[in-house]
């Protein structure tokens, strides 16, 4: 998770934080946990954008482009 929180905190905007392991409640029963979230500074609003397997890649709520197969890559170096 690091590499990707990493890679958003590079290509956000200035007023955007990013922060990971965060419960999301929609209702009483519905706390879905998402891997990591991106939100104003001053506001959490959660709004899922999908579910990304091999690229992250998004025009909304800003231009983002991440490789998410990279972490198999840093894997296989240290093994």
């Amino acid at each position: 998770m690091c590499l990707l929180g990493n890679a958003l905190l590079d290509q956000a905007p200035d007023g955007l934080a990013v922060d990971r392991g965060m419960t999301s409640g929609i209702d009483r029963k519905s706390r879905p946990e998402p891997d990591v979230l991106v939100f104003r500074a001053e506001g959490q609003v959660y709004v899922p954008t999908g579910i990304h397997r091999e690229r992250l890649q998004l025009k909304e709520p800003f231009p983002i482009e991440i490789d998410l197969t990279a972490i198999n890559r840093r894997r296989s170096v240290r093994s």
